[in-house]
């Protein structure tokens, strides 16, 4: 199968097991909340990232919709590389640094680039939804797209953060800035 086949039925399952449970189509959220998991596949992080074998992935969430919720109902029970995942919502900037990816909502622009930099020099995967989130130096944007959900990738930031993003994932990406 190939490397983009594979992502998208990826996502298609994820979609599935979202769709299911609110028996109509999903929504903006249910679909970006699909791709933060499948991110967490396609991405290496240093090995000191994780505080042993057993240590699962913290995703934090930056704002105060209902997002966590929809990303919280969708890895309930799932894992990544036999990792359980938490999300912590609303998640303040002194516990950023112990996530492993941060998720930016386009509400808290105005605290965008504060917040970036207090994430500099560690190994969390930054993912965003707006301009400002991309200029202050995010690692992955989600931008609609012939109406469809879509991301772009910057990866000097990611390499910055010693994160390895997959060929894979940067096959589907929109735009990969290098």
């Amino acid at each position: 199968m190939r490397p983009f086949s594979y992502l998208l039925l990826t996502l298609a399952v994820a979609l599935s097991l979202s769709t299911a449970v609110s028996a109509s189509a999903p929504s903006e959220y249910d679909v970006k909340a699909a791709f933060i998991y499948n991110f967490m596949k396609f991405v290496e992080w240093p090995k000191d990232s994780f505080g042993d074998d057993t240590s699962g992935f913290i995703v934090g969430i930056i704002g105060t919709t209902q997002f966590g919720e929809c990303v919280s109902d969708l890895v309930a029970n799932k894992t990544v590389s036999g990792r359980k995942i938490t999300v912590r919502e609303n998640v303040a900037q002194d516990d950023m640094a112990s996530c492993h990816l941060v998720f930016f909502e386009q509400s808290e622009d105005s605290r965008t680039k504060e917040l970036l930099a207090t994430l500099k020099g560690t190994a969390v995967l930054t993912v965003g939804e707006s301009e400002i989130f991309a200029q202050e130096g995010g690692i992955i944007r989600f931008v609609i797209h012939e109406n469809k959900v879509r991301f772009t990738v910057s990866l000097p930031p990611a390499e910055e953060a010693g994160l390895k993003l997959s060929a894979k994932l940067l096959k589907v990406a929109l735009e990969v800035k290098k």
